[in-house]
Order: structure tokens, then C-alpha cells, then sequence
């Protein structure tokens, strides 16, 4: 099984953008993350709940935050033709939430470790031991 295969659809933002943008446009899109760009590349990913417990729960004014400042930095990438056996991998060991899934310099998607987690548990519920 490919990347391609689980990953999400992803929405981006500017790392310089402010967090009330941002919370916007998952309001539009109805979507819990964004995957943060600077200059085109990926620099992180920023989750509702980045805005709210790491924002707004700490006394900052969204409309003057930037997505830089709140977001999980993650620069890692992975290809859409990515095996699932290695990404699972490289998920456990980083301890990653998020993937950002880039293709030719493009973003494609997002792969997350409950996705991940999920095949693993449904592949270890079927196999024979």
C-alpha cells in the first residue's frame, strides 16, 4: 500500500501569515490542519488546537500571531509513492503526527500516524500468527 493511498487532502498556509488566517481558511475548507510553506517549501503544521492551546489560551492576540510561531515544525516530507511499511517507520521513530505528502516539489496531501496506526492495527487483526 501506497502514501497515496491514505493520505489526506491538504490545505497551506504562509508560515508568516497570522493564526485568525489561518483559522479561516480551515473554517472554509473544514479542516482541523494546515500544512504551514515558506518560499514554497514546507516549514510545519499548525492544528486547530495549536491555535487554541498554544494562541489564544495563552493571552495572544490571533489577528498579530503567526502561523510560524504556533505551528509543529516538520520540514520532513514523504512521496505519495512512498511504501507504507517505510513510512510507518520513519512516523514511529520521529514521532510524528503529521507527514506532509510532496510531489516534484508539490504538495499533494497530508498522511497522519492515526491513519498510519489504523492500517497496522487492521493489518495485525488479519494476519495469521
Amino acid at each position: 500500500m501506497n502514501v497515496s493511498e491514505l493520505m489526506y487532502p491538504t490545505y497551506s498556509v504562509d508560515a508568516g501569515d497570522t493564526v485568525f488566517e489561518a483559522a479561516k481558511l480551515m473554517r472554509d475548507n473544514g479542516v482541523s490542519y494546515l500544512v504551514a510553506t515558506s518560499g514554497g517549501s514546507v516549514e510545519g503544521v499548525i492544528t486547530d488546537s495549536d491555535m487554541v492551546l498554544g494562541c489564544m489560551a495563552d493571552g495572544h492576540i490571533p489577528w498579530r500571531c503567526s502561523v510560524g510561531r504556533h505551528m509543529i515544525a516538520q520540514r520532513q516530507t514523504v512521496a505519495p509513492d512512498a511504501h507504507i511499511d517505510n513510512v510507518s517507520l520513519t512516523i514511529i521513530d520521529g514521532e510524528l503526527d503529521y507527514l506532509p505528502v510532496v510531489a516534484k516539489g508539490r504538495l499533494e496531501g497530508l498522511l497522519t500516524s492515526e491513519r498510519i496506526f489504523g492500517v497496522i492495527d487492521q493489518q495485525m487483526a488479519y494476519s495469521t500468527v
